[in-house]
């Protein structure tokens, strides 16, 4: 069976047919990487639960593609919303990692500072670059949702998050429980927290533990922040 290349894109009513008009950063790998032509079909997905085969209609160099189809396919949105809320860790490592999560299936990845994290993390160039990374494996993984990154300078914002849109909360710690698969994912709504490779201070284990999270343990073995961070999200599966 051919590849079927796989694009983000919106998409309008249009009589008996509907527009799909490829996102600004799609259009150079439409038209210069692949070097795709009016004609050969591709996917589109909205990022949103919709998708569908699509024609290519128009490609105008790096600015503009369109593609039509007949039809569009509504995927409903699973009712539990899973998200990971990590320290940032150094850019390779973090590069490295978001694939994953995207692949495992996570609604929200969260990235918070810690000291000397700053100076990167809140970047143009590094945030572009990490959602490039999101939009990449999401494609990869066919997955029509597209995850939501958000990336926090303070962490009681982040808290104050937490606690408005997440029923559970989990703080990995090597003190704490190892997790009842059954009696810890009946929730809807539910957030792992995890330090950077140097862990979270006292001070920002108990501001965590404030916010009503409950520590919870993978095993006797100290993990990678990067392995842990897989690890727990498996765990959705």
């Amino acid at each position: 069976m051919k590849h079927c290349f796989r694009f983000l894109a919106s998409f309008e009513r249009e009589e008996d047919k509907y527009l799909w008009t490829l996102d600004s950063s799609e259009c150079h790998h439409v038209s210069q990487v692949l070097r795709l032509k009016p004609g050969d079909q591709i996917e589109v997905f909205d990022g949103k639960g919709h998708y569908t085969l699509a024609t290519l209609e128009k490609v105008e160099g790096k600015t503009l593609a369109l593609a039509v189809s007949s039809e569009v396919q509504k995927e409903t949105p699973s009712g539990k919303r899973k998200a990971l809320a990590i320290a940032s860790l150094k850019k390779q490592i973090m590069e490295d990692l978001l694939p994953s999560l995207v692949e495992l299936g996570l609604s929200e990845i969260h990235i918070f500072s810690q000291e000397k994290t700053e100076k990167y993390l809140f970047s143009e160039k590094v945030i572009d670059r990490y959602e490039k990374i999101i939009l990449s494996a999401c494609k990869q993984a066919k997955r029509n949702f597209l995850p939501e990154l958000k990336l926090w300078r303070n962490k009681k914002d982040l808290g104050l998050f937490l606690q408005k849109n997440y029923e559970k909360l989990f703080l990995l710690s090597p003190c704490g429980e190892r997790f009842n698969l059954t009696k810890d994912f009946e929730f809807q709504t539910i957030c792992h927290i995890i330090g950077s490779e140097a862990g979270l201070s006292a001070e920002e284990e108990s501001f965590f533990l404030t916010l009503g999270a409950s520590e919870r343990s993978l095993g006797s073995f100290v993990l990678r922040a990067y392995t842990a961070a897989i690890a727990v999200t498996s765990l959705f599966l």
